[in-house]
């Protein structure tokens, strides 16, 4: 007897947690999506689905190789009146073994809901109309792991090894996995479930990557707000060359590997203990925040103000940052003060004969990517790129050479002193561009002859640093009217006029009646520009010439 009660609990142990489970999993997995009119309902479908000699939920690949109006067929009169147009998959979770081909000729919606693809044989993944993960995951094996040559999901061909166009090569083994950044919802067992608002939205719903293993990244990325890409320790992501990753505001980078070609970060990046980040230039741009316990090692790493690159314990940077960004060993000086509010800014007696007269004309060229140098350039970068200048301009029979620096900073004595030599041998000119907000397009282009530097100087430039709202706060408050400011770099007196060409925005302003002033905030003085030979360019650039650094306003007040 005792035997018997023995085996008796032993199997109701066995059973209960089979029973719990089989409860969890319970319930329909599969819904038909159908719109009537203006609004889209869920119906559920798995009893239609299900073979009667097979009572398990029917496999992913098996439902999606039926067409929608096949599926709709086999439901009861609550169809009529009703559209199929595509196919919820809920609380699923499956791995599928052995599949070739998967493919999903209709939007497909995971809904807390997980696939994994595993083995040898998988060549195919595609869904043209869309794959939407809500709280749900989908992953696939890449490189020698598979024999994966498409991975298509709407517009975005993530790999394609037919044509080697597709945004990832993988290599190596691993697995690549897409996950969902929208929350799951709630449906109704029983069907009838209004998907009106999700399907409204379904077209702004992104995915992120997770890859375990080492791609190449084909051309650019550009993760979006709530969208990241992580990569699993011991993996690597290469950019070809032409490729960046970008990250907006609200983008993740989580590297515990190693990211090896150009950043460009307005997001976040977590770069974890033993994992790097190098392999071509890293900006971090206005809002961006780097936390890094790894080993950045990115040649240059500029920083934009309000931007922050903080190293954690065991964290270090291989390439000192620079930039007006915070970051590990960044000098704690602080700019000189504002003005004082009861203390406005007094003009200065115009007194510079070389000012206004006119200066070196350009074309609306705002190609900063022909022949550029970035940021930090030396003697030798210089004289190379000189040189390429002057034979373009020679086999173009111009009468002009065109060097171009993009974001630079300081151009030293040495490197000016290069500039002043080549220029008495062939017309030279420098065309500097700023780049705008989170390193997209230009925002200042300054056209310089090096004959019109007179010593080492900062030809940076912008119309929207901290420095020049505080300039436009501070004349608003004491003149009234209206401002617009390009706040350059270099505070002294040039040699000769330059041309500055500055996106601003000059809506609510009288172009035809514009006001020019060159602003010194250390002095707190102000000398109008009187000839600045103002226009507007097609793009919407205003050009306009002055022999004064500083901070340059544009307004229709008339100072005093």
């Amino acid at each position: 007897m005792k035997r018997i009660l023995a085996v008796a609990l032993a199997v109701a142990i066995l059973l209960f947690p089979c029973r719990m489970l089989a409860s969890e999993e319970g319930g329909n997995h599969y819904y038909l999506i159908c719109v009537r009119g203006d609004r889209y309902t869920a119906f559920p479908v798995d009893d239609v689905l299900k073979n009667p000699r097979k009572p398990d939920t029917p496999l992913l690949n098996s439902v999606l190789g039926l067409d929608l109006e096949t599926i709709h067929s086999k439901l009861n009169g609550e169809k009529d009146g009703f559209t199929p147009v595509g196919l919820l998959v809920h609380q699923l979770a499956q791995d599928l073994e052995g599949v070739s081909t998967l493919t999903g000729q209709y939007p497909v919606v995971f809904n807390n809901s997980h696939l994994t693809l595993t083995g040898t044989k998988l060549r195919k993944v595609t869904f043209p109309q869309g794959l939407y993960l809500l709280g749900s995951s989908f992953k696939i094996p890449v490189g020698e792991s598979s024999n994966l040559v498409e991975l298509t999901v709407k517009d975005q061909k993530l790999c394609d090894n037919y044509t080697g166009s597709g945004l990832f090569c993988f290599f190596g083994q691993g697995s690549f996995t897409l996950r969902g950044n929208a929350p799951n919802i709630s449906l109704q067992q029983s069907g009838g479930t209004d998907l009106s608002a999700l399907m409204q939205t379904l077209s702004s719903l992104v995915c992120s990557y997770e890859l375990e293993g080492s791609a190449e990244l084909q051309r650019s990325l550009t993760l979006t707000s709530g969208q990241s890409f992580s990569l699993h320790g011991g993996g690597m992501l290469q950019m070809k060359e032409g490729a960046e990753l970008c990250l907006e505001s609200g983008g993740l980078l989580d590297n515990r590997g190693t990211v090896s070609g150009p950043i460009r970060n307005g997001g976040r990046i977590n770069n974890a203990a033993g994992a790097m980040i190098g392999g071509g230039p890293f900006y971090n741009l206005t809002g961006g925040q780097v936390y890094n316990a790894g080993v950045i090692a990115s040649t240059p790493i500029v920083t934009a103000a309000g931007s922050v690159i903080a190293n954690l314990k065991g964290g270090s940077l291989a390439t000192v940052p620079t930039g007006e960004g915070e970051y590990p060993g960044k000098s704690k000086e602080t700019p000189p003060p504002a003005p004082p509010e009861n203390n406005p800014p007094t003009r200065e007696q115009n007194n510079n004969q070389n000012a206004d007269d006119g200066g070196d004309s350009s074309n609306t060229d705002m190609n900063h990517s022909n022949g550029q140098l970035h940021e930090v350039v030396d003697k030798a970068q210089i004289a190379f790129a000189t040189y390429t200048a002057v034979q373009q301009a020679r086999e173009q029979q111009s009468g002009q050479a065109v060097l171009r620096l993009v974001n630079p900073k300081e151009l030293t004595a040495e490197v000016l002193q290069t500039l002043w030599e080549e220029e008495q041998q062939f017309p030279l000119l420098i065309y500097s561009f700023s780049l705008g907000e989170r390193g997209r397009g230009v925002d200042v282009r300054l056209a310089v002859k090096p004959s019109a530097l007179t010593g080492p100087c900062d030809l940076s430039a912008s119309t929207f640093s901290l420095q020049a709202a505080r300039t436009r706060e501070l004349f608003q408050r004491h003149f009234g009217g209206d401002f617009r400011v390009v706040s350059l770099g270099y505070q002294g007196d040039f040699a000769r006029p330059i041309e500055v060409a500055a996106k601003l925005d000059l809506s609510g302003l009288d172009v035809e009646n514009l006001f020019f002033y060159a602003y010194h905030p250390e002095s707190n003085t102000y000398r109008e520009i009187e000839r600045p030979q103002h226009w507007v360019d097609s793009r919407g650039f205003l050009h306009f010439y002055t022999s004064w650094g500083g901070d340059l306003l544009v307004t229709n007040t008339r100072l005093p």
